[in-house]
């Protein structure tokens, strides 16, 4: 038994150990101490392009990949664009926001924009590390907007990572944002 985990690592190594004879024996193992990681996704989008009595601008994310061990993991985030963090932190005409998940195995992942919000396309994503890649495909122009698909990979093997998506709203007609409640579950 690891007596105390060093804060912020994971330790997936297990054992047994057989004893077969009485007396003291001391027995020393090489356990791997993974350290845990977090990954920043960033929202970015356009001020004059938010009609509020459509609803609060919501976007959804999803994360999934292995770690070190080959164990699958998956996260699901969510970020909503209030009227009151808009006004207070809008700057270029443009406002970003972001939510980190904490404590991802160290491993390799996969990032996406899990279901696009009716009004806006993906129109850029861009690597805010190192230890992420982007590879983006054209889709189709929409409303004056190049409307992109985007395969980004996350290599938290070594390292925390940062990703920005941007989108550009290229509908004002009737149809609504999404309309959701975020709950969290520990």
């Amino acid at each position: 038994m690891e007596t105390k985990l060093p804060e912020g690592y994971q330790c997936p190594w297990s054992g047994e150990i057989e004893v077969k004879e009485k007396g003291t024996v001391t027995i020393e193992l090489d356990a791997l101490n993974y350290p845990e990681r977090d990954l920043t996704i960033k929202k970015k989008i356009k001020v004059d392009e938010i009609t509020w009595a459509h609803g609060d601008p919501t976007f959804l994310f999803a994360v999934e990949g292995t770690d070190r061990n080959g164990k699958k993991h998956s996260y699901h985030r969510a970020i909503e664009f209030t009227k009151e963090y808009v006004t207070k932190n809008s700057a270029d005409g443009f406002v970003t926001l972001s939510t980190v998940i904490h404590g991802i195995p160290a491993g390799e992942y996969r990032v996406e924009e899990a279901a696009p919000v009716m009004r806006y396309v993906l129109t850029d994503v861009a690597a805010g590390s190192s230890n992420i890649s982007v590879v983006k495909r054209e889709v189709e122009e929409v409303n004056g907007f190049m409307k992109i698909e985007a395969d980004v990979a996350a290599d938290l093997r070594d390292m925390d990572g940062e990703v920005t998506f941007e989108n550009h709203k290229t509908r004002y007609d009737k149809v609504s944002h999404n309309s959701m409640v975020i709950n969290d579950i520990s």
